[in-house]
Order: C-alpha cells, then structure tokens, then sequence
C-alpha cells in the first residue's frame, strides 16, 4: 500500500490522494495516485492549470 503524508509543497495544507484522472502518467516515477491539495484556494487547485503548473 501507498502513503504519502506529506503536506502541500504550495500552501503547507494536507494532501489527499485521488486516482489519476487519465491512464497515461507523464512523470516516469509517479504513482497511480494524484496528490490532491485539500485548500479550494491554493494555486495547485486552479481549474485549467496547465501541465507545468504547481503540483501539491
């Protein structure tokens, strides 16, 4: 099993992690959960962020 406690690397908030929205997984060491920042108003949360935005 997979945990990943860490805080968001943006806003310090706590980190939920989701499945992937899409199969293909562009880092080659990235898991098959996304980290999900669980702050509405940090930056990582934008609608739309391109792919070279912040990540939790």
């Amino acid at each position: 099993m997979y945990f990943d406690n860490r805080p968001c690397e943006q806003c310090g908030a706590e980190v939920e992690l989701k499945p992937h929205e899409t199969l293909e997984v562009n880092e080659p060491d990235s898991t098959i959960d996304e980290r999900v920042c669980t702050n509405p108003d940090c930056e990582t949360n934008r609608a739309g962020r391109a792919a070279d935005a912040p990540k939790p």
